[in-house]
């Protein structure tokens, strides 16, 4: 939650696009480019060390080996971290919403490719991802972690990019 509250980090508020069905909160999104996942990557890891203190370190390896498979981003790439519609709200289209949202951002980024990452046994959520054009990429290698191992897949979809005088830099 304390990052959430913090600008300039990749789990800040000014990452997140919520969704809403009769005014209340119904899904979220976490997404950003390539360029701010550069910018934002030293003080994201400062702020985790700071408000997860002792937290951190019985994690830490859980963690490094979750950063070493998972949140990859290339050059000219759109990143999709979290993604979520509460249950109640789901198969209404919110999701492909906010599919279409992060891709209409990444053009204007001047992103070529959205990515994501999706636990390979979330069919759900796989099924949707397919739905609307992403292709599984490649098959992760397992995170290990205290409640089981997780396996997941990098999924994208090609987009075309605004020129780039239009692009946001």
């Amino acid at each position: 939650m304390e990052l959430f509250c913090h600008s300039h980090n990749l789990f800040s508020f000014q990452h997140c696009h919520f969704i809403e069905v009769d005014g209340r909160n119904a899904g979220m999104m976490l997404s950003y480019d390539w360029r701010t996942a550069n910018r934002e990557r030293l003080k994201t890891g400062l702020l985790l060390l700071k408000y997860m203190k002792t937290q951190l370190l019985t994690r830490l390896s859980t963690l490094l080996e979750a950063h070493t498979v998972l949140s990859k981003i290339g050059d000219g790439e759109y990143y999709i971290s979290n993604l979520a519609v509460y249950p109640e709200h789901r198969n209404l289209g919110l999701g492909t919403r906010l599919l279409v949202e992060a891709e209409d951002e990444a053009k204007e980024f001047g992103a070529g490719r959205v990515v994501l990452e999706v636990e390979a046994d979330n069919q759900d959520a796989v099924q949707l991802y397919e739905k609307v054009g992403y292709d599984v990429a490649r098959e992760l290698e397992q995170i290990a972690a205290s409640k089981g191992i997780f396996k997941f897949l990098q999924m994208s979809k090609l987009i075309i990019p605004l020129p780039r005088s239009d692009a946001v830099n």
